[in-house]
Formats: C-alpha cells, structure tokens, sequence
C-alpha cells in the first residue's frame, strides 16, 4: 500500500485542518499478495477471493468512511486493514454499505477487500478520508445527544471516565475510551445489518408459531426490588411485545419502597392475563423473592429475567424451537450483551456451545437461561445467603443433577442486560459481595462433587480460577521434540526447552525425547550439554512430523505423554503441574498451551476448526494487551484441538488410539486429527492459559508451520481433503466457537452469522 510516511507531525493551521480533513480518495484493485493472505485467513470463513485495495498517493489514512457509491453490485463481501503490529480492522459490506466511522490500523500494511467467488471489485472504489476530530465526532454526538435525554446517564459515564483517569494515565484512558467508541460502533453495525428484525422475519416466526403442534408455556420469573420504574415498564413491555405468545409472567415484588414500582406490576396485571404477580410483605432479597415467583409457576420451562432488564422480540420463540427441537434439554441459554440508559446495545458475549470448564472460570449461562421447571423443583430452587450469585449457585447445583448433553445453546443475542450504575453489567465494583459469594457457591459445589480443589478470584470481575490439586504422587511425564528441521544456528533446538526444565527436576519425573535426523541431534546433545540435569535421550529417526512423534512415542516411559516443539520455552514452573493436574480429571484426553512469539504476540491460543482450512490459529498475531473476549483468553476452557507443538495427553489413550495418523496426514493436521478422535472417544481437549510456552526461534517445520504457512507446504490439498472427508461436520460447526464470530478469534467483533435461522425452514 503506497502513502506517505512522514515522521514529523504537522502543526499549527495545517494540524487543525488534518484533524477536520475531509475527502474522497481513490482507490484501484489489484489482486493480493500470497503474503497478505496468511494474515487475512481468519477474516472470512466462505470461500472467495481477495483483492488488495491501493489508493493514489496522497496523505495518510488514519480514519475512513466507506463511500456508499463506490460499491455498486457488491452484495457481499469485507473490508480489511492490517496493521504491521498485528492489528485488524474488520468491516462488513454490501450494495448500501456507507457504515460508521473506521480507524485504520498504525502503521496500515494494507487495506484488502473479499468478495465472494466470480465477484470482481466494482469501479469507481473510494473513501471518505476523516480528519480525527471529524471522526471522533462522528462517533461521540450520537451517544452525546443520547445522554442530554438522562441527567442520570450523564453522571454515570463523569463516574466512569473519572475512573478510567484513577487506573492509569490520561493517554490510556482516552485509548480506552476510543476504543469503546469504536466497539459501540462497530457493534452497532452489526445489530443493524444483522440481528434487527424484518417485517418478513415477524411474519415467518409468526406462521412457525402458529404450526407448533404443541407449543410449550414458558414461564418468566422476575424477582422485583426497586428498580427505576421507566426501566421495569420496558422490561414488561419487551415481554408484551415478544412474538411468541404462549408465555406468563411470574413476578415477586420483594416489598419495593417505592409505590410507582407496585403500581407498574399491577398495571401490567391488568392489562394482561398472562402477568401475575405476588407482592411480599417483607423483604426477602433475590433468592427468597425469586422462590416466591417460582411457587405461581404453571410452565415446563423457567426463563430468568432481571426487573430492568430487555428481551428482544423473538428471544422466547427461539427458545420454544429450542425446546421443541431438543424436548430432552434441562438447560437452555443464549448470547447476551448490554444495554445503556439511552437504550444503545453494546457489549455483545457472543459464546461457545456448553462447556463445563469454562463454567468453572465464569457464569457464561447467566442471561438468557431456561430451567426444566421440574429440575429447579428436584434441587429445592434458590438458595438464601448466595444473593448476587444466586443464579450461578442455582445452575452448580442444577447441572449436577443433570447431564452435559441436556445443555443447549442458542447462539443468537437474545437477553439485553441493563447497564445502570448500580447494575454488575456497568461493572464488578457495583456488587463486589456478589464475586465473593460466587467464589462460596463454586467451592462448596466442587466440594459437594468430590474434587479436590482451591478456588480464588480472577484477576478480572466475574472471573474465577480452579487450581485441581494434583495427583499423588506425580506421574512421571515424557516430553517428545521431534526435529524437523534446522533451527538458526546461533539458537540450537531445545535449548529454551531444557532451560526451563532445569528447575524442576528435582520435585519431577521426567525425561525429554528429541527424535529426528543425525545431525539435527548432534545439536541437541549440544543443548543438553548445558544442562545435564534434565534426563535427556536422543532417537534417530528419519520421515515426517507424524512418523516422528509415534517413532519416540514407542520408546516413551512416563504415563503423560507431551509433544512440545524444539523451539519453544516454558514461561514460569506451572506448566507441568497445570498438566498433571488437568489430565488426572476424569473425562480430560489432551491438554494444550498458550504460545506467544518472540516480540510478545500470541502465536496462538488453541486452535478453531473451520471448513476447507481445518483449523485455525485462535488470536495468531494478537498482543496481549488487545485480546478481549469475556476474559476467555485468562480463562481455562474446552476446544475442540490444540496444537501438536505443545499437546499432553495420557500415553496409554495415545497408543490405545493408534497414535498419530503418519501415513494419510503426514505434512499436516496430524494433531487436530489425534484431538477429534479423542473427542469420539467422549474425551475433552482442554486449553490451559497457565501453560504457557515462548518461541524461541522461528519454527520451520512441524504443526506450527503447517497452521501458519499451509501455501509454503505446498498446500496441503490432500491432507485437507482427507480431513474434510473424515471430520467435514464437525469442521462447519466447531461447537466451541461461536458462529458470530470470525475463525481463529476470541474477540467478540461480530461477523455475518454463520448459523442457521430456524424461521426461514418450512413451517
């Protein structure tokens, strides 16, 4: 991409005009460089093509508005800008895309655009090019003009930049601000284009109503206490306004103080059957009042709702699809996020299919969760002296009593939390008690299923961390580090590896296996050599990556097997004991890592199965500091394969498996196949962030290579077709990945839903 890169900063008048400049810029399509395309992978899942868009020379772009005209006859597609540090922008296209203000990445590598097969770019392609200030404005006065209409908001958002200056210094508050700006923006887009109701989409939801043969009562329990009473009057009305009918409202007032609040329930009473409500004489708190509203029940089925909170139109009869879809299910829930005082939608948790690890580090049911009426009845509901994490309690104990497969997941935003200033959606410190009684619940449930844990509170609100207690005594591991290939010669292969193994031979069984070539040994016992602690042995070997692992895996005496890449480092003593740990659980088949590159970046964080790639490379290039995703990236989780550079698993599951495939995968995906096989076997694969490996040179060879760089590996064009053939549906619906969200990514910057929509089936 061709631009100007002055390092001076203008000033005076001509600053002041670049902060306001606006203009059109030109831009002309050539095809994208093989390079780029690496980076642009996990942008867009369908097939297509990309081109790279390079606008005349001219001043740097730093803020643009896509240029509704420019894009005739594009009904699909996406815009892509790259930053050198790894940053992306992501922005969605179709024939009337004009879209909010985008903030191009630092030191912008380039701006791609895909368009679906047989799709050439249009002519006449172009920018609007925004001064900051311009864009800065363009993104502020909606939300400003929101906020005149509530003293009350106004107040809350001083609250919160004053907070964000307390944390850190006014540059990074002002980022963090921005930030949320664009996120806002860019959510809001999305809501737009693709989560906002057409008349033929009420019409055909409507007509699926109609032909249920047995439409189940869905019954809404609300515990009510004070709430601004415009805010419980929305939250009835969302529920007036749903498209499925065949619900009742149960309501408990839990001895409000204010008289609006009893007068806006019994409004509602009277205006419509279907609301019942039951005012307390004395106040109870949430668990009691929700007790309360749980003995009126009639419905199969309970759906949680907050007195403040908003269900959009078609959030009850999504569920009733569920339901009817999967009459076996005892727990539903759904996607959520949040909205403001002024009635904007943010915050979007777009989340995986049911994951009983991830639970333990987070509520991720919360909002919008339906029990089987009769579960709740079996374990007593609520339970008093958890108020605030009663509702996490509640699933602990109700999932015990259940099974992984009766847990369903919409994955569609169908619960808007409100976010006030006493609300925990505005932020933990609103109810800090309610972290501490989450911690009480998850402890005493643990201790209730025979586990043998500690539990402490994350490093972030509403997070939580499980440490298992390891077995003992400690198994004894064995380490393979296949050499595939030479290394730079001033860094010999295992060195980092060695290194930080050094310490912990004294409380370890252990021993490192490097297979591979003569010569490429020879620089391994070069390695061990500086640390003749660590029991190192070396096998010659010759073949693939693959051929090399089951070659070293034959010889191996511990009963944790983990294949590690030669280049890779430990980062601190947890590793093994988190690997341990984890694979004593019952029903844990493999464990992955986190991978960071030299200069800090995430080399990857698990992997995300996808069609035609197989897999991708969760966060590859993200730092540290732009990962986001509901603290999924700190939090221990199931996925469906981790890569084979850093992969523990039990030795006898491996070779009761067969070990890795080395004749039909033998320059790729050997690792994702080993993971799904073992996912067959009923076996999870867990990713761990406290296992956590640096790459201490570049990795040419093995699993890493074959994820990041297919095309330097000649394609891999059979090893994909062989994967698709023998894994093809669970690669189009990796259940821990949500459909919202691009491939290899945790963020939560949405993308066109790859889900089906289950209204547009036949009636």
């Amino acid at each position: 991409m061709t631009r100007q890169n002055s390092k001076q900063k203008p000033s005076g008048p001509l600053r002041l005009a670049r902060m306001f400049d606006i203009g059109r810029v030109k831009l002309r399509a050539a095809l994208a460089d093989p390079a780029a395309l690496r980076a642009l992978d996990r942008a867009v899942a369908e097939p297509g093509q990309w081109w790279a868009l390079v606008p005349e020379p001219g001043p740097v772009l730093r803020w643009v508005r896509l240029a509704g005209r420019g894009w005739p006859g594009v009904s699909k597609g996406r815009l892509v800008a790259l930053g050198l540090g790894g940053e992306t922008m992501v922005a969605e296209l179709d024939a009337q895309s004009v879209g909010p203000p985008l903030r191009l990445p630092e030191s912008c590598a380039g701006v791609y655009l895909w368009l679906p097969p047989h799709v050439r770019p249009p002519r006449g392609l172009a920018f609007w090019r925004l001064g900051t200030a311009w864009a800065l404005a363009r993104l502020a006065l909606p939300q400003i003009h929101q906020s005149l209409r509530s003293p009350r908001a106004i107040l809350s958002q001083a609250k919160q930049m004053r907070q964000r200056l307390l944390n850190g210094n006014w540059r990074s508050a002002k980022s963090r601000f921005l930030q949320g700006l664009l996120q806002r923006e860019i959510y809001a887009d999305w809501v737009s284009r693709h989560d906002t109701l057409s008349p033929q989409d009420r019409t055909l939801m409507a007509r699926r109503v109609a032909a249920m043969p047995r439409p189940p009562l869905i019954s809404v329990v609300m515990p009510v206490f004070n709430p601004p009473p415009d805010c419980l009057a929305q939250a009835l009305a969302s529920l007036r306004g749903q498209i499925y009918p065949h619900w009742e409202l149960c309501a408990a007032d839990d001895a409000s103080d204010d008289p609006k609040v009893r007068a806006v329930l019994d409004k509602a009473a009277q205006d419509d059957p279907r609301v019942r409500v039951v005012h307390r004489p004395a106040r109870g708190h949430i668990s009691e009042a929700s007790n309360s509203a749980l003995a009126i029940v009639r419905g199969d089925y309970v759906a949680l709702m907050d007195h403040d909170d908003i269900l959009p139109p078609h959030a009850l009869y999504l569920v009733a699809e569920e339901i009817l879809a999967h009459p076996e299910a005892d727990i539903i829930y759904s996607d959520e996020d949040k909205i403001d005082e002024q009635g904007l939608r943010f915050g979007a948790y777009f989340k995986p299919d049911w994951d009983p690890e991830l639970f333990l580090g987070q509520n991720m049911i919360s909002h919008l969760g339906v029990y089987r009426r009769g579960l709740l009845d079996e374990i007593g509901g609520f339970r008093r002296g958890l108020e605030g994490s009663q509702d996490y309690d509640l699933c602990l104990r109700a999932l015990e009593r259940s099974s992984d497969e009766r847990v369903r997941h919409i994955p569609r935003v169908l619960y808007h939390w409100r976010a006030i200033a006493s609300s925990t959606a505005s932020g933990g410190q609103a109810k800090a008690y309610a972290f501490r009684r989450a911690h009480t619940a998850l402890s005493q449930a643990l201790a209730r299923r025979g586990v043998a844990a500690q539990v402490e509170i994350g490093p972030n609100w509403g997070q939580y961390r499980v440490h298992y207690d390891p077995p003992d005594p400690l198994p004894t591991i064995s380490l393979v580090a296949p050499l595939t290939d030479e290394g730079p010669e001033q860094t010999p292969p295992l060195a980092g590896l060695l290194q930080g193994l050094a310490p912990l031979t004294g409380a370890w069984d252990l021993e490192v296996i490097a297979v591979g070539p003569a010569h490429l040994l020879e620089q391994a016992r070069a390695a061990g050599r500086g640390h003749p602690g660590v029991p190192l042995r070396l096998v010659e070997a010759a073949g693939s990556w693959p051929v090399l692992v089951n070659a070293a895996a034959d010889l191996t005496q511990g009963s944790i097997l983990g294949l590690v890449d030669p280049g890779l480092a430990p980062s601190g003593p947890a590793w093994l004991e988190e690997a341990a740990a984890l694979l004593a659980m019952p029903g844990n088949g493999a464990l992955g890592g986190f991978l960071l590159q030299p200069d800090g970046t995430v080399l990857q964080a698990g992997l995300t199965l996808r069609p035609g790639r197989v897999a991708a490379p969760v966060n590859h290039g993200d730092t540290l500091e732009q990962l986001s995703g509901f603290m999924r990236h700190t939090t221990r989780q199931r996925l469906s394969a981790v890569s084979g550079a850093c992969l523990f698993t039990r030795r006898e599951v491996f070779q009761r498996l067969g070990g890795l495939d080395q004749e039909g995968l033998a320059r790729a995906y050997a690792d994702v196949d080993y993971c799904l096989r073992l996912r067959r076997e009923g076996l999870a694969v867990v990713w761990a962030p406290r296992v956590r490996l640096e790459l201490a040179q570049a990795a040419s060879g093995g699993p890493l290579a074959a994820l990041l760089d297919p095309q330097g590996l000649g394609g891999l064009a059979d090893e994909a077709a062989l994967m698709e053939r023998r894994w093809g549906k669970l690669l189009a619906a990796d259940p821990y990945h949500n459909p919202n969200v691009a491939y290899g990514s945790m963020q939560q910057n949405p993308v066109a839903p790859r889900g089906a929509r289950p209204w547009e089936s036949g009636a």
